[in-house]
């Protein structure tokens, strides 16, 4: 097995353990996922802006059709995006996370373990398809090839939505800094007190590579991709803490639906719609 080969095996395997073995369990003091409590600011106003965010897109799915593809949906499965249709197949590497997205879809979806790069659908199957912060979490090599796999499974003139990230703006820049300046007061903290500084308990490792979403679609005709949304949980907790949440989120909300195109040169989240032919 070649370098690249064995890499690409062990970022599937990581992927599918840290969901099936801490990602999707019950978190314990929240009605909610570990992953939820890893990755989100859960409280009310932060739950709301994500959803409405999300839904903006909701429009390009038109009328409906027969089948949707919810890819690497895990056990939150898109429900209001998919409930124009017939049927919402739902795919995940994750047997804990497509259980989970039954007792939510139940006969309404069709449940699927597979590998996103290796779908066992048939060409031009669906009349529409979501893929929700997941494709960053496939080997970096592979993503290209997964996004041109799910286009194929796309119906003419239907649409592929993929939410993923990107590292060209403020709030990456900001992070970055962040982080840095907190790895600098830990060693500090260390130095000073001649003793290991224990950290929160740290769940497993999973794997994460975010590429120039415009380099990664750049094979495509038709690709628009906006800003999905601008906070992260770092600021929606710091803005939960000063009680700033509920000022803020309107105004980037209005921000974010107005100038959707502006706004990712700020925000984190991108949204990547491609048309397909």
């Amino acid at each position: 097995m070649s370098k690249r080969a064995e890499r690409t095996s062990e970022v599937y395997k990581d992927v599918r353990d840290f969901y099936d073995g801490y990602g999707w369990k019950s978190a314990e003091k929240n009605d909610c996922y570990q992953a939820e409590v890893l990755h989100e600011h859960l409280n009310e106003t932060a739950r709301a802006y994500m959803k409405s965010n999300e839904m903006r897109y909701s429009k390009y799915y038109g009328d409906g059709g027969r089948l949707f593809l919810d890819a690497g949906c895990g056990a939150e499965p898109r429900r209001e995006m998919s409930s124009a249709f017939a049927k919402c197949v739902c795919a995940d590497v994750s047997l804990v996370g497509l259980k989970e997205s039954r007792k939510k879809l139940k006969d309404s979806g069709l449940y699927v373990v597979a590998d996103l790069a290796a779908l066992p659908f048939k060409k031009k199957s669906f009349d529409g398809i979501l893929v929700s912060h997941c494709v960053y979490h496939i080997d970096k090599d592979l993503q290209p090839l997964v996004i041109r796999e799910l286009y194929k499974l796309a119906k003419p003139e239907k649409t592929i939505l993929i939410f993923y990230a990107s590292n060209r703006n403020l709030v990456s820049v900001f992070q970055a800094v962040g982080i840095k300046t907190y790895k600098l007061v830990m060693l500090l903290l260390r130095l000073v007190r001649r003793k290991r500084v224990e950290d929160e308990k740290t769940p497993p490792p999973l794997y994460y590579y975010i590429h120039n979403p415009f380099k990664l679609t750049r094979a495509f005709d038709e690709v628009d991709i906006t800003c999905l949304r601008i906070l992260t949980r770092w600021e929606t907790t710091a803005l939960a803490k000063l009680k700033l949440l509920k000022l803020v989120v309107p105004l980037l909300s209005f921000l974010e639906r107005k100038f959707p195109h502006l706004m990712l040169y700020i925000g984190k989240y991108v949204t990547i719609r491609i048309r397909a032919q």
